[in-house]
Parts: structure tokens; sequence; C-alpha cells
């Protein structure tokens, strides 16, 4: 959970940027190289599959050869379940200090961080490099390419529940574990674990059934044959949804004129972040949801994309996935615009 100057961002808001696996009573399942085929035409990385990105950070830790003794420098605000995928082979850190062996950069929100200088005090200090695409599916090809081991989540991008990709030289690869969980039965059973608990009405029950179910997600080899019929399997339909997070990051810029400080045209984000005062901006996000029915989560946001010399500040996140129309998200940035 955010806290972001007196409000908190639950769960529930911080996945509303991600696209909603699709409520079906029965999942089709489909063959997993399609997708992966047309994600390596479009986004020009070859990764491996696995059940998530968890499980492919995990694996590559290991086969990177770090241990509990070592420790990984992080950002702030990393996710929970990304910090307890590592916990098991090397412990997370916010303060360099002589155990750091590897640094894990995320290009937060699809924003890429400043990787020649992160690569500078990298090289300098001998620490290893893990990507964390994450949230930068369609990131430049260098930036994917970038560091030791590079990691991708396609649950952030696509309908899909679960899906993940590791990025590696071979010799990396040649040195991943055998996962502990391979068996496609146990797969299917996970994915179908996780879609019960999306539907779950309870929200109590909901965060423990998903606490318990993410503590072996991290061993999960396979990515599963339901996930991957819930993927796009044609490059064509891949670049949809990459143009229409340009476009509506183009909009944004148009109404917000003071994004233009963190605008590229080689971005492609995951989800905007508008910033502004902290209680303007909560009162922007309560009408948004109030009147379209989409939640705007407050966050922290690295507006220097620096996580070395980081400027975090609360910023609105506006989604950009295909549950967001043309007509939602230019209501929402009139909202903006006007609040601001």
């Amino acid at each position: 959970m955010h806290s972001v100057m007196g409000y908190n961002t639950d769960m529930e808001s911080a996945v509303s940027i991600y696209p909603s696996l699709a409520k079906s009573a029965s999942f089709k399942t489909s063959p997993v190289k399609p997708f992966f085929d047309a994600i390596c035409d479009v986004c020009k990385c070859d990764y491996l599959p696995f059940f998530s990105a968890r499980s492919a950070l995990l694996a590559g830790i290991k086969a990177l050869g770090l241990n509990r003794s070592d420790e990984i420098l992080v950002p702030p605000f990393l996710g929970h379940c990304v910090l307890s995928a590592m916990e098991y082979s090397s412990f997370a850190t916010l303060l360099p200090n002589n155990n750091v062996k590897a640094i894990l950069v995320l290009h937060q929100f699809g924003f890429p961080q400043n990787i020649e200088l992160i690569q500078t005090v990298a090289e300098d200090k001998g620490w290893l490099i893990l990507n964390d695409c994450a949230h930068a599916l369609y990131a430049k090809a260098e930036i994917g390419q970038w560091g030791d081991i590079s990691i991708v989540s396609f649950s952030k991008f696509f309908q899909c529940g679960q899906g993940g990709g590791l990025l590696a030289t071979r010799h990396v690869l040649e040195r991943l574990p055998e996962a502990m969980l391979r068996d496609a039965e146990i797969v299917a059973t996970c994915f179908n674990e996780y879609a019960a608990c999306l539907v779950c009405k309870d929200a109590e029950e909901r965060l423990v059934r998903m606490s318990a179910l993410y503590g072996y997600i991290p061993f999960l080899r396979g990515i599963s044959t339901f996930a991957a019929g819930l993927l796009p399997q044609r490059p064509a339909e891949i670049l949809d949804d990459k143009e229409r997070r340009i476009k509506y990051f183009r909009m944004a810029v148009e109404a917000l004129p003071h994004l233009e400080n963190i605008y590229d045209e080689t971005i492609v984000p995951m989800a905007i972040p508008v910033s502004g005062p902290p209680n303007k901006l909560q009162t922007i996000s309560e009408s948004i949801r109030s009147q379209f029915g989409v939640i705007t989560p407050l966050m922290h946001f690295d507006f220097a994309q620096n996580m070395l010399q980081p400027d975090y500040r609360p910023a609105l996140m506006i989604g950009c996935h295909e549950g967001w129309s043309e007509d939602i998200i230019t209501n929402v940035l009139l909202l903006c615009k006007e609040g601001l």
C-alpha cells in the first residue's frame, strides 16, 4: 500500500491501471509461441516465457549467482509482491553499502530511467543490473535489452491475468535453475486460483487469498495456456495497444502542458502521471471515479527518472489500457485541466 502525504492507495486502486482479467467462467487455452513470436516482432526482444515477471526475476537472480547474503539496491515504493519474490534469493535495500551486488532498475509506469548515468555508477561499483521492464514493455529495444537480465510483465498491458518474460545473455540462460514447480496442471490450478481471487467479493478475504497465492507464484516456470489464450496472437493486435497508449499520452500533453517536461515521442506509457497539489489531485480523483466509474490512483512518481537521484512526487495515474475509451480519457483530462 502506498501512502502519499496523508492518504492511502489500496490494492484495488493500484491495480486499476492494469487491464482487468476477463471475468469468464471458462478460459480457452492457447499455445504460447504465437504471442511470443508477435511480441518479439514488435519489441525486438526475444523473451523466454515465464508464469509471471516475478518468477522470471527470481530465476534470473539465482542464475546470476546472487544469494541470501547479497543485497540488491531497489527504488522506494516497489510493490510488495516483487520484494517478497526477491527475498527467496537476496535482500532488498534502499541504501548502497558494501553488501550490494546488484541494482534493480524499474522504468516506472513506462518512463525510462537514465540508463547512461546508472550504467556508469553500476560499473564503478561493480553492480549487476536487473532491468525491470514490467511497466515498459514497449520501451526502445536498447532499453529492453539493457542490463544483465531484463524482465517484462504482460498482465500490465493485456487482459491475461498472468504472464511474464526473461531476457538474458546465453551464459545466464544456461544457468537458470530448474523450476521447483513445472507441472502444467499446477500452473493451470494457480491461474484458476488467481482468477477466483479477483472475483471474490469480500475485500478482506480477497487480500488474504491473494497474499497466500503470491507466496508460491515466483517458483512457477511455465506460462499458463489459459493466460496465453487471453494474450494477443498477432503483431497487429499488439501494435494497436501500443498506438493507443502513444495517442493518449499525446492527448494528455496537449491538455496539460506541464507534462511536456516528461514527454518523449518514444515513450509508450503504462499509465500517465499528472502532478499537482495533493489535495487537488485527491479531489480530481474522486470526481473522476464518481462521474466516469474509473479509478485514477494517487501514487509516487519519480519525475527525475533517476532512482539514484530521484524526485518522487504525488501523481494522479491515468490508465491507458483498452478499458479506457477515448471519450473517458478526454473527459478525465478535462477534469484534470479544470481542477489544476
